[in-house]
């Protein structure tokens, strides 16, 4: 990303230095974002913290997935602060910020170019905090409880407190259970879901052979916990044999035939 600004001329001697900066503080008030402040020896002009910011953030929503409402840019630090330049049309070379996530510390370096000549490299860091809706629960829930639409709600919370991919829509969690304990207020990540089980050891089912031509039913016993479409070692009670079977229901397993 390459961001310009332009200074007419440059000041020689004290009184003309305050005559320049009114000069750019004026054009600043109209040009937009980008700034700096003429002053110091030399002909020198202070490129502004504000001035940084800006393009942070600029660079960092033009890659981020979430939209601007959404991302809060805390504790940025510009380091050098205010850094000094020649005077001359300034421009800047911005590195995509590095970052895992996109949440947290994230890092980006910047280039100050005065006149298209590489003057300064300014490194700039900030937290950066992401706020999306997530699910969470209403109540303490035990393993295993099937999440019904009254154990849910909706709010508003930084993902940078979340471990794992949050569940964002209730009809998403509904119908799941939960793969451990949860305290009241939790907020649910997919890891948390697992599909409910419908078949527990010792339940006795039937186990299902079937062609296009034959169709054959034999009592069960389920040998270990199963959901729907898993896999659960099961005894047949005709033959004594067991046999690895896919759970269909809470009454039904199926094998190949």
């Amino acid at each position: 990303m390459r961001c310009e600004l332009v200074q007419a001329w440059r000041p020689r001697g004290p009184r003309a230095a305050v005559a320049a900066a009114v000069v750019v503080l004026a054009a600043l008030a109209c040009a937009g974002p980008v700034s700096a402040t003429p002053g110091g020896p030399g002909g020198e002009q202070v490129v502004a913290d504000g001035v940084f910011a800006r393009l942070f953030r600029r660079a960092f929503l033009e890659r981020a997935p979430w939209p601007a409402p959404d991302v809060e840019i805390l504790r940025l630090q510009v380091v050098p602060s205010r850094p000094r330049v020649p005077a001359g049309r300034l421009s800047f070379d911005v590195e995509p910020p590095r970052t895992g996530t996109g949440i947290g510390r994230v890092t980006c370096d910047v280039t100050v170019k005065v006149d298209g000549v590489p003057r300064r490299r300014v490194r700039v860091s900030a937290w950066v905090e992401v706020y999306r809706p997530v699910v969470c629960v209403t109540a303490a829930l035990p393993r295993g409880h099937v999440l019904e639409a009254s154990d849910l709600e909706v709010a508003r919370l930084p993902l940078s407190r979340l471990r794992g991919e949050a569940v964002s829509s209730p009809e998403a969690a509904v119908g799941q259970a939960v793969r451990r304990s949860v305290r009241a207020g939790q907020a649910l990540t997919t890891d948390l879901l697992m599909p409910p089980v419908v078949v527990h050891r010792g339940d006795v089912v039937t186990i299902l052979a079937q062609s296009p031509a034959l169709t054959v039913r034999v009592p069960g016993e389920v040998r270990q916990d199963g959901a729907r479409g898993c896999m659960v070692r099961v005894r047949n009670l005709m033959s004594r044999k067991e046999v690895v079977a896919r759970v269909v229901d809470a009454r039904t397993v199926a094998v190949p035939f």
